[in-house]
């Protein structure tokens, strides 16, 4: 017999107080919705299981404990949610009997250190939180993602590896995670990284035996627990004081730093840049931004914005590079090796003219803590987001222009330019952003299409990247062996063997089958 709502509730409040614990409709609408076409599509049909059942604000590892038990004994399944700014339907119910666990009251940062450089935070910190507490320290949390610094820091690299503009020398997000403390579906902790091996020297990225860690990054969506509190690597910065604006929207470069843009008659070309500049460790960015993005923030008005694009001022094939450094000689040395590497793969540097239009740009090349994204015009939707290594970002490019091809007459301000593409992780790995711009009434509906249409065949495409497909469990399972979803399957067996953590999401533990409401 199923538990009475009114006993779970009253549970629950006895465990985070009667105000945080809510079964009002409309507050569970809010949670039962996000960007996501799978999510979209389900609201569309009206399908009920979207909406949670409660939503509870817990405060603490110990609170989330006591419901993780809780859930456990009365049988029904929990779905932890951090920003809830995402675009990847993970926190949408995918069955019935579902609470969302709104981590927004675990909002603290809880130590910084300045000798070993580190800060210890719960998982509602937010990019901007960070970067505001560490720069006062002369510290620096390696950058901030490719997504509104609103974002919080823990969920934004648990879902997305924290890819931000500044990863080729910082590395991905979830490289700076030194320990996680994380709550399992049965209520015990699991202590991960320097968590696990020394506490008192919290210093640690992996110890000579096995470490779990690597379970929960990219891939876990609260299947596997829900993380409680982070250690996070911090970098010195070597930028002093943060540069006022003079004109709104045109801060000039922190000390330290240089730009560098470029351009190239040929993708080959390009490409080739784009390798040997990874490869040769210098510069902490290096982008190249598609034109209609680059119009995007080289205009201050849309008017402008759209004619500077519709007449092509703007190519496909420019890329900036960004170096930095405390010594005048590294940047000097980094600047000589960039040069004589644009003299070989015969890139061009931009006009005046040129410049002039992106110099408001040097605020996205860093990505501080402080920026506001740029806001996108017309229906903004990500066609596909391909990762790889550069050399296999010609397919994916080719794969996506297929795709697009039979819409061209239908949609005239579709953007068929080269993508914009960013490096990260020494340029072991590429990222590929593609936009869809159009009319928000008229061209909708091509729009969705055209979405719909690579979401049913991402399986096809080369960089095996998972954001369009359900569940959701890493960014190149097919590309781990065929058994990997088998594996992903015994993992959470193992953890979670009653699958009420964030089920559907990680791997499908048995066929869905209907079951009553709580």
């Amino acid at each position: 017999m199923e538990t009475p709502l009114s006993l779970v509730i009253s549970t629950l409040k006895s465990i985070v107080g009667d105000e945080f614990v809510s079964d009002d409709i409309v507050v569970r609408q809010c949670y039962s919705r996000d960007p996501h076409p799978s999510i979209t599509v389900r609201k569309l049909r009206k399908d009920p299981i979207t909406i949670p059942d409660l939503v509870v604000l817990p405060g603490s590892t110990e609170e989330i404990q006591a419901i993780m038990r809780t859930a456990k004994h009365y049988r029904f399944n929990v779905i932890p949610m951090g920003s809830g700014d995402n675009l990847t339907g993970c926190c949408i119910p995918a069955r019935p009997r579902s609470v969302i666990l709104d981590l927004k009251r675990m909002n603290r940062i809880l130590e910084i250190d300045t000798e070993k450089n580190y800060i210890r935070l719960q998982p509602w910190v937010s990019f901007a939180q960070v970067q505001a507490e560490t720069m006062k320290r002369g510290l620096w949390n390696g950058g901030t993602p490719a997504a509104p610094a609103s974002n919080n820091l823990l969920s934004n690299c648990l879902t997305y590896g924290g890819a931000w503009q500044t990863a080729q020398a910082f590395s991905m997000g979830i490289r700076g995670f030194l320990g996680l403390t994380i709550v399992l579906p049965n209520g015990d902790i699991l202590r991960t990284g320097s968590h696990g091996i020394n506490p008192s020297d919290p210093t640690y990225w992996y110890g000579p035996g096995p470490d779990l860690r690597a379970l929960f990054e990219m891939g876990a969506l609260g299947g596997l627990g829900v993380v409680t509190e982070v250690l996070f690597k911090l970098h010195t910065w070597p930028g002093g004081e943060w540069p006022q604006e003079d004109e709104l929207g045109h801060a000039p470069l922190p000390a330290n730093h240089r730009i560098f843009w470029y351009r190239f008659d040929s993708p080959e070309d390009c490409i080739r840049a784009g390798h040997e500049v990874a490869y040769a460790g210098i510069g902490i960015a290096i982008n190249v931004p598609l034109n209609a993005v680059n119009a995007m923030v080289g205009e201050s008005h849309l008017a402008d914005t759209l004619a500077r694009w519709q007449e092509g001022f703007y190519k496909p094939l420019w890329m900036y590079i960004m170096c930095a450094g405390y010594s005048p000689g590294q940047l000097d040395y980094e600047e000589k090796v960039l040069r004589d590497i644009m003299t070989e793969c015969h890139g061009r540097e931009l006009s005046e003219e040129q410049l002039k239009h992106v110099r408001n740009y040097r605020c996205d090349c860093f990505r501080a803590g402080d920026f506001v994204r740029w806001i996108r015009c017309g229906i903004y939707a990500i066609s596909y987001l391909g990762r790889g290594p550069i050399q296999d970002m010609t397919r994916i490019h080719q794969w996506n222009q297929e795709k697009l091809r039979p819409y061209r007459e239908r949609l005239l301000t579709l953007n068929e330019s080269w993508p914009f593409y960013y490096s990260y992780d020494r340029g072991h790995f590429w990222m590929e952003e593609r936009d869809l711009f159009g009319d928000q009434i008229e061209d909708a509906s091509v729009i969705s299409k055209i979405v719909n249409e690579v979401f049913r065949e991402s399986d096809k495409q080369i960089s095996g990247y998972w954001l369009l497909r359900e569940p959701l469990p890493t960014w190149f399972g097919e590309k781990i062996g065929p058994n990997f979803d088998k594996m992903l399957r015994l993992v959470k067996n193992v953890f979670d063997p009653d699958d009420i953590a964030n089920p559907d999401r990680m791997v499908f533990m048995h066929p869905k089958k209907k079951q009553e409401k709580l």
